[in-house]
């Protein structure tokens, strides 16, 4: 599943000129981010909290649980913004969040597997469908004239039906799992979790401008 199920996507702009400028508001904003994860590491019994840094000191979290995943990753560096039709240089701090659940990920991979599986079913038998009925016709008149543009719209109409069932089948499939997720208490736990963060996170990043 490439979509998650929520997510948060903040790049701020620092207020410095250069990358070793910017590195004590890194390490705040670095230092507020794990406090946040910790405590609500703590506020849960089953949650399980990792923390670690790549090669380049960017800061990344996962709060997960065997039903649901958050995980969030930050990025330093320069970017760059136009303004004015000119390209600006800026110190960045990126924070990417995501809430995952297992089984409406697994849904969701399950539903595009179908439609795909049925495009494919539909490419076969639009065509054939045709076929038998040219047979047909041979059988009942003796002859029969076929048009090529005819096989063409067959095996495009074929897909599109196949990808029509696929959509609603998927579609069900999906509704399905988000229902006995919410049942379950699964989503509404997740929700909880994600909803605390991002209250976290909006005030780390409140006195930095956004970009």
């Amino acid at each position: 599943m490439d979509e998650p199920l929520q997510s948060y996507d903040r790049t701020l702009k620092l207020p410095c000129e250069g990358l070793e400028d910017g590195r004590s508001h890194k390490t705040e904003i670095d230092t507020r981010i794990k406090e946040a994860v910790t405590s609500l590491a703590k506020g849960a019994g089953q949650l399980q909290s990792e923390m670690q840094e790549d090669a380049s000191g960017n800061f990344s979290a996962t709060l997960k649980t065997k039903t649901f995943v958050v995980s969030l990753q930050t990025k330093y560096g320069q970017n760059m913004v136009f303004v004015g039709g000119e390209r600006r240089a800026f110190i960045a701090y990126g924070i990417r969040a995501e809430n995952r659940i297992a089984t409406l990920d697994r849904a969701a991979d399950t539903a595009e597997n179908l439609r795909l599986l049925l495009k494919i079913l539909g490419a076969v038998a639009g065509p054939f469908a045709l076929f038998g009925l040219f047979s047909l016709i041979l059988k009942l008149l003796g002859f029969v004239i076929i048009p090529y543009l005819l096989i063409a719209v067959a095996l495009i109409g074929g897909v599109w039906c196949g990808g029509k069932l696929g959509d609603l089948l998927g579609a069900a499939l999906e509704q399905r799992a988000e229902r006995r997720a919410e049942r379950s208490g699964v989503l509404k736990e997740a929700d909880s979790l994600w909803d605390k963060l991002i209250r976290e996170l909006d005030l780390i990043v409140q006195p930095y401008e956004r970009v």
